[in-house]
């Protein structure tokens, strides 16, 4: 499997800063693409395989890529813009690719995860007091309202300034 990256990068910061951000960018599409034909369990939201595919791969990509991965091509077509091509045998992408039960499991994992993380937040967002709980108090600002299409945010309150 050929893939390629291309990378904008100032001149002035070298080539190995141009060139590594295209080998990045042509791993990152090498991974896109494992991704895509990976054996999904049905009905995983993309979501839900984002966060697994995250769990499996671990989240930082290797720069280096897979092993016997080679950089085939190398190249700055003009100012500021570099290439690479990277080329992964298909056994070598085979190996690499999740099976179907390690990607069932890893959903099931990102599902309660994620379940877990939304309820976290909802836990931690106040309750808005009913309106005949809210007073007007002089020690505390109201913080954000509208007013006749006016938004404010207040801070101070009148005993503060």
């Amino acid at each position: 499997m050929f893939c390629v990256g291309r990378a904008t990068s100032e001149d002035r910061l070298g080539a190995s800063v141009g060139f590594g951000k295209a080998r990045i960018l042509a791993w990152g599409q090498w991974d896109h693409q494992l991704f895509e034909s990976a054996e999904w369990p049905e009905g995983a939201t993309p979501q839900e395989r984002r966060a697994a595919w995250s769990a499996l791969r671990g989240k930082s990509s290797d720069a280096e890529g897979p092993t016997g991965a080679e950089i085939v091509c190398e190249t700055q077509p003009a100012t500021n813009l570099w290439v690479a091509v990277v080329a992964v045998s298909e056994t070598e992408t085979a190996v690499c690719r999740p099976s179907a039960g390690q990607l069932a499991n890893a959903v099931a994992e990102a599902r309660i995860r994620l379940k877990r993380e939304s309820q976290t937040e909802l836990e931690t967002v106040p309750a808005e007091p009913a309106d005949n709980a809210k007073s007007e108090s002089a020690a505390e600002p109201r913080g954000l309202w509208e007013e006749g299409g006016v938004l404010a945010n207040e801070t101070m309150s009148d005993g503060q300034f």
